[in-house]
C-alpha cells in the first residue's frame, strides 16, 4: 500500500515522491450507531377488562402463539350472546315479513348490521387473551393480575414506515385482525423496533440484529442497499461484526439545523454479548478496486474537474492528466494516464490533492515510497 514519505525522506531541495503501483482501494463512510432487535412487538389486550392471569414473567423464553396472559371475559361473552340474540331476533323478522308477503328489504338490512355485532363481539372475546406474535423474550411487562388492561391491542413498529401487525381481536395500534379458528391470532413476525413501554408486556427476538445509524446528507449519497459493512461494538472492546445496508431513509431527519438520514443495517452473525441499545460505530464500503494502479491523494491536482499528475521523467517534473477512479481518505485509483512503476511528485502542503499555492511543484530528487 502507498504511503507518503516522512520529512526526513524527503530531500533537501523539495518535495517527496511516490512510486505508481497496484493494489486495493476502498472507499467507505461511517456514522455512530446503535444495536437494536430485529424483531419486537407490545402485546396489548384488544379490549380494556381486569386482567385475571398471567402466564409469563420478565425475561421468559416464549414460543410463537404461547397464551401470555388473559383478562375477565364475562362481560365480552355477555356482548356476544346478545349480539347473537339480536342476530336472532333480525333473522325472525326477515322470516315474518316473508311469510306476510311484506317487503325484506329493512328487516335483512337489520339481519346484516346483526351480522357485523356478532362478528365485532366475537372479535372482542378473542381480545381477552394475548399470544406471542413470534418467538422471542419477554422483554418488559406493564401490568399485572388485578389491573385493567390498555385495550391498545399488539403493535409492532418499522423503522422504515412505522407499519404494524394487529395480535387479533380488534386489532392494536398498528392494525386488526380476527384469529383463526382456534382463537389464537396469527400474527405476522414483521421485522420492527418499537418501544417498550407501551402494551401489556413487549416480545423481542433476541437472535436478531439491526444497527440504527445516521449518515449525513454528503456521505448518504453514496450509500446503497446491500453493500457491506463493518459494526464496531464499542462496549466489547471495538470488536467489529459484518453486516449489510437493508435500507436507507428516503426523507431526512432534521437536528439543530444539521440534515441526516436513517440506514439500516443487519449483521451477518449475532452473538450472546450483543445486547439492544448498545452503542456501535458503522463503516460502510461504497467503493473497492482491486488490483488497480493507484497513487496518494497528495499526487493529485484537480481544477475545473480536471485532474492531474506531476510525473518524473528523467529528473524533469511533467504534468500528466489522468482519470480518477475509487477514492479512499489517502489513496486514488487512476484509470488511464499512468503506468506501474512511475514516479509522481506528492503535494508538500493544502491537504490532500492539492500542491502549494494551487501550482505543480518544482523540480526535485525523485525519492520512492515502498507500498
Amino acid at each position: 500500500m502507498l504511503s507518503p514519505t516522512s520529512a526526513a525522506e524527503r530531500g533537501p531541495s523539495g518535495p517527496p515522491t511516490a512510486t505508481v503501483s497496484r493494489g486495493s482501494v476502498v472507499d467507505s463512510v461511517s456514522a455512530a450507531a446503535s444495536l437494536r432487535a430485529s424483531r419486537s412487538a407490545n402485546v396489548d389486550f384488544g379490549t380494556s377488562a381486569i386482567v385475571n392471569k398471567v402466564f409469563v414473567k420478565l425475561g421468559d423464553k416464549v414460543s410463537k402463539n404461547q397464551k401470555l396472559a388473559t383478562v375477565d371475559d364475562r362481560q365480552a361473552k355477555a356482548q356476544l350472546d346478545a349480539a347473537k340474540a339480536q342476530l336472532e331476533s333480525a333473522k325472525a323478522a326477515v322470516a315474518a315479513a316473508k311469510e306476510a308477503k311484506q317487503p325484506t328489504t329493512g328487516p335483512n338490512a337489520q339481519v346484516k348490521q346483526a351480522e357485523l355485532q356478532v362478528e365485532t363481539a366475537q372479535d372482542a372475546v378473542r381480545s381477552t387473551t394475548i399470544y406471542a406474535p413470534f418467538a422471542g423474550t419477554v422483554t418488559a411487562m406493564n401490568g399485572a393480575v388485578g389491573q385493567r388492561s390498555g385495550g391498545g391491542g399488539t403493535s409492532a413498529g418499522n423503522t422504515g414506515g412505522g407499519s404494524g401487525a394487529g395480535s387479533g381481536g380488534q386489532g392494536g395500534s398498528g392494525g386488526g385482525g380476527r384469529g383463526g379458528p382456534s382463537g389464537i391470532p396469527d400474527v405476522p413476525s414483521v421485522p420492527n423496533q418499537s418501544s417498550s413501554g407501551s402494551g401489556f408486556l413487549t416480545v423481542t427476538d433476541l437472535n436478531g440484529y439491526q444497527i440504527a445509524a445516521t449518515f449525513s446528507e454528503i456521505d448518504i449519497v453514496k450509500v446503497k442497499v446491500g453493500q457491506n459493512a463493518q459494526v464496531a461494538v464499542n462496549a466489547l472492546g471495538g470488536k467489529k461484526f459484518p453486516a449489510k445496508v437493508v435500507q436507507v431513509d428516503l426523507m431526512p431527519a432534521s437536528s439543530s439545523g444539521v440534515v441526516q438520514y436513517g440506514v439500516l443495517l443487519e449483521l451477518d452473525e449475532t452473538s450472546p454479548e450483543l445486547k439492544p441499545g448498545q452503542s456501535a460505530n458503522v463503516v460502510v464500503t461504497t467503493a473497492k478496486a482491486d488490483s488497480v494502479l493507484q497513487v496518494p491523494s497528495g499526487a493529485v491536482q484537480t481544477v475545473d474537474g480536471k485532474s492531474t499528475v506531476t510525473v518524473m521523467e528523467s529528473g524533469q517534473p511533467k504534468p500528466t492528466p489522468v482519470q480518477l477512479g475509487v477514492r479512499s481518505d489517502h489513496i486514488i485509483e487512476i484509470t488511464s494516464g499512468l503506468r506501474e512503476g512511475d514516479v509522481v511528485l506528492l503535494g508538500d502542503s493544502g491537504g490532500p490533492g492539492r500542491f502549494p499555492e494551487g501550482g505543480f511543484p518544482g523540480k526535485s530528487a525523485p525519492v520512492r515510497v515502498g507500498r
